[in-house]
């Protein structure tokens, strides 16, 4: 803490008294001292009028009450930082929760192929190739009809829907990504 700055106050060439600085303001708004009373204290060369130091007074007030606020308001934004980086963090918290609940529901309910660690919803249904091979099998008709090439495509487009009808009926169902049939049941 600073220092009293005891002030030495003086009227038509008598001096009144000596007070600390705020009970000079004090006097002065009371009535007691007048404007045109004169002052001194430690470090001043002569005396001046009593106006001079009132007025200094009040800027020096003015500026510790402007410092004041300057920091009270730097208090508040850092509070409100403070504030908002625990409420970013608690959202962030939370938003990685909800990630990682999710991630393991998801899990909990995929197949997990042991040949190319695919996950997957759920494995290849083989009877569903039945359809596609029927299609196929219409398509190189229509291919038959064109001469040379057609008849080549057709052919082999006949062979590989066959293939795939009769196969939709023998194998398991399969991974989607290999076709590998080893995979593990969700748990």
């Amino acid at each position: 803490m600073s220092e009293v700055l005891m002030v030495r106050v003086s009227r038509d060439g008598n001096e009144i008294g000596s007070y600390p600085s705020e009970e000079v303001i004090r006097l002065r708004i009371n009535g007691t001292l007048r404007e045109t009373d004169f002052y001194w204290h430690d470090g001043m060369v002569e005396w001046a009028p009593l106006s001079q130091f009132l007025a200094a007074e009040a800027r020096r007030l003015a500026a510790d009450k402007a410092l004041k606020e300057k920091q009270e308001e730097a208090k508040r934004a850092e509070r409100l930082a403070a504030e908002r980086a625990k409420a970013k963090e608690d959202e962030d918290r939370a938003v990685a929760a909800a990630v990682r609940t999710r991630l393991e529901n998801e899990k909990a309910d995929h197949f997990r192929c042991h040949c190319c660690r695919f996950s997957f919803k759920k494995p290849k249904d083989p009877a569903t190739d039945f359809s596609t091979g029927i299609w196929g099998l219409l398509a190189s008709a229509v291919l038959m009809l064109i001469p040379v090439v057609g008849w080549i495509l057709g052919a082999i487009l006949a062979i590989y829907c066959t293939c795939l009808i009769l196969a939709s009926h023998l194998v398991s169902p399969y991974c989607p990504a290999c076709r590998s049939s080893n995979f593990s049941r969700p748990e």
